[in-house]
Parts: structure tokens; sequence; C-alpha cells
């Protein structure tokens, strides 16, 4: 490879460019800063092509660093060796290099800042020295050296992926852009999602959280248009700002009772989005929580809710109910801001009720009446197959009717009943005879 330098600055810290051969044929410039210890590589011709590989040493001087978006739109760059002297890798430092399909990172590398390979489409594979003692890589993915935390998993791999058991949280901007990525499995070692973890993942059209799951970070779903359903695990206490930002094709969530916090546009734009049940256990709604979800209809709000922030269900035209279970929280500017149809729902004997709320009007909610009709037999069904359930019925429960409303559930053989959810005090009614059979069994009961 031939190199011709070109003084550029005479200072301490002076400025280099070099002709580097990317190709048999093709040349670009590749600039550089440096002191009196270290070379910083700092940026190149985007014309640049083919198979780069950066030096060892530039004028005697060893290359440690490649600076914030140094190769940032290089879209003909299809591979990049990196020398054992480079310890860090700036931000930005290769984001949109389209053509790139691999990596190698070298056994020194310490630090890879955010985004550093945002949106390289084509990239299928990180290869990590198995000396460097900060990363690794297992099937092309990058991780830490002890794979607890997974990095980076290349734009590239359009498929489903299952990540393994050792992993306790998924890194910021870990799987962002993979558009060809359909599925994802995780484990239930995973605590946290960083922010930005899946988003842009269009291809992606539902997952499962583990029970282990603590924490979603912002942004973490945003953008994924092609999710339909979303159910939260009882562990996480809080979903962060944007975490579904513009996920246009959700149409359920599930918001369960250990969230106490709903982050600022959380679900923004989430226009398919029809109904929404917000639990006892939240405290706060963030400003634009809900900002122009054009599908909403109807929204319960537990009676935990202190506050709501501006604009919380801005844009909502669809909505004409919004149920509150609790005392009237504090609300910020403009809640209902171009939703007209919007009557608030309030429960005898709650505080902080008028006439109008957020400039909507107020009615009473009428008290919740006993179920007609005859629900008042529970039949229990059994199947053997949960993928394609065939339900046969097993037994029949005839169970009292009362003024109170009422909720079943079955532990083993016994039917219980309480009339409280949120602090319930479980009744056995009567005992159920079940086959006796080696096969797994799954059961329900259905209202008859």
């Amino acid at each position: 490879m031939s190199i011709v330098m070109q003084l550029l600055k005479n200072t301490q810290a002076c400025a280099l460019a070099l002709l580097l051969t990317f190709t048999a044929t093709s040349k670009a410039e590749l600039l550089f800063t440096s002191d009196a210890t270290a070379v910083t590589i700092t940026g190149s011709n985007p014309q640049a092509t083919g198979v780069l590989i950066i030096p060892t040493t530039i004028n005697n001087l060893p290359v440690t660093s490649i600076g914030d978006g140094a190769f940032a739109y290089c879209s003909g760059l299809t591979s990049v060796t990196l020398p054992n002297s480079l310890t860090s890798i700036g931000q930005k430092a290769f984001a949109e290099c389209t053509g790139l399909t691999s990596v190698t990172l070298p056994n020194n590398v310490t630090s890879i800042s955010d985004y550093a390979f945002w949106h390289c489409t084509r990239l299928t594979r990180f290869s990590v020295d198995i000396a460097n003692t900060t990363f690794s890589s297992n099937d092309g993915v990058l991780f830490n050296k002890a794979q607890t935390s997974l990095l980076s998993f290349p734009n590239g791999k359009a498929r489903g992926y299952t990540i393994p058991d050792s992993v306790t949280s998924i890194g910021s901007w870990a799987f962002a852009n993979c558009n060809g990525l359909t599925s994802v499995t995780l484990p239930n070692s995973v605590i946290s999602i960083g922010s930005w973890a899946f988003a842009n993942c269009n291809g992606l059209t539902s997952m499962t959280l583990p029970d282990s799951l603590t924490s979603i970070g912002s942004w973490a779903f945003a953008n994924c248009t092609g999710l339909t359903s979303m159910t939260l695990p009882d562990n996480v206490t809080s979903i962060g700002d944007y975490a579904f930002y513009n996920c246009t094709g959700l149409t359920s969530v599930t918001i369960p009772n250990s969230v106490t916090f709903i982050g600022d546009y959380a679900f923004e734009w989430c226009a398919g989005l029809t109904s929404v049940t917000i639990p006892n256990s939240v405290t706060s709604i963030g400003a634009s929580a809900f900002y122009y979800c054009t599908g909403l209809t109807n929204i319960t709000i537990g009676n935990s809710v202190i506050s709501i922030g501006d604009y919380a269900f801005r844009g909502c035209t669809g909505l004409t109910s919004v149920r509150f279970m609790g005392n009237a929280p504090t609300i910020g500017a403009a809640v209902f801001y171009d939703a007209p149809n919007v009557t608030v729902y309030y429960i005898a004997g709650k505080t902080g009720w008028d006439a109008s709320f957020a400039d909507r009007p107020t009615a009473l909610s009428a008290p919740v009446e006993p179920p007609t009709g005859p629900v008042n037999t529970l039949e229990l069904q059994v199947a053997t197959d949960l993928t394609n359930p065939m339900w046969i019925p097993v037994a029949t429960n005839s169970v009292p009717k009362s003024g109170a409303q009422q909720f079943y559930q079955m532990r083993a053989s016994v039917l219980e009943v309480t009339v409280d959810l949120e602090n319930p005090t479980w009744t056995p009614v009567l005992t159920n005879s079940l086959p006796d059979t080696i096969n797994e069994l799954f059961y329900r009961l259905v209202a008859r």
C-alpha cells in the first residue's frame, strides 16, 4: 500500500492527510490529527470504496482512536480492519456505511461510543479478537466480554434471533434499524432494555418480554410500526419517554399493576390503540403520553394518578370516554386539546371533581351492575395443545348470583371467588373433579 503524506498544519496538534489504497483501483484521503503521543483518525473521502485497513502507526505514532463521524456516509466501504493499537471508536464513526458487511475489532479496543455503526444496513458480522478483555462476539453479534450485555446486533441479519441466557441487559441502540429482524426471544435473565434498543425494527410484529424485566428505556420500541400487541411483565415499574413512539400498528397494550410512571410521549402517534387501562399503581402520566392516538375511544385511569402532563391526550379525536377511579389529579396545559368529544367520568365519593375537568364535561359514573343472563354458570374446559387448542368441557360450575360484581379463579381443582381485585380475599366455592391423566392439560373458565 502506498502512502503519500501532506503536512496541513505545523502545530503541536497537527492535522495530516494520507492517500490510502482501499482497492486496487481506488484511492481516498484519510484525515487525522496527532499530538506527541498518538494519532486520531478524523475523516476520509466519502467516495472511498472497498476494503479499509487502517495502519497501526502513522508518522511513527500509534493510531489509537477513530473520531466522531470519521467514516460516516462512506457507503462504498465493504469491510474494515482496525489496528491493534486502536483503543476507542467515536460516535457515528461508521454511521450510514451502507455497504459495510463485516467489522473486525482488535484486542485493545475498550470503548465504542453510541451509534458507532448506526444504520449499517448490510452489516452481518462483528468479529472480536479473542484477547480483547472488554468485548466479545457470538454468531456475529457484539457483546461485552462476559456476554451479560448485548451491545450491537448487525443491521444486516435478516432473521429471528434468540438472545443467550447469559444476557441481563440489552444495550442502547442494540437492535436499532434492524428492519429485517422478524422476531426476538428474550431469556428470563434480561432485566433492562436500553434506550433506542429496538427502534425502527419495522419487521417485528410481536415480542414477549420476560418476567425478569424491570425497566424499558426511552425510545426503546420507537417506530416499530409492525408491532401489533405488547404485554409488559409484572416487574416493570416505568415506561420511558417515547418508548412506543409512532408504533402505528399497536392495537393493544397491557400495563401491569407494577408500573408507577408513564413517560412523556410514551405512546405518541400510536393511532391503532382503541382502549387503554391505566392500573392503580400509576401515579403520573407524562406530557403528551398519548398524543394523537386518534384510534382511542376510551381510557380507564386507576385510583392513584395524582398528575397528568401537558397535552397528555392531545389530538385523540376519537376519544369519547375517560373514566377516573380516584380523586381528581392535577393537570398540565391543554390535556384534551383537539379531543373535542371527551366526557370525563368519576366515581361518587371521590374528591376534587366539578362540572368540568380540563375544559371537558364531567359525569358521575353509573354503579357497576351485576351481569345479566345465564352467566351464573361457569364451564370448565380442558385442552392439551395451546398452539391449536380444542377446548373440551369437563365440568359445569353453578355459582350463586349476587348484587355485587364477583371475580372467579381456579386454584388447582378449587373454584374461588372475590369481590375486590385490588386487595383480593379468595374464598373457596366448590371443588371440581378433574381428569386423571399423565398428559399435560390446560384449563380455562368460560361463562355460559
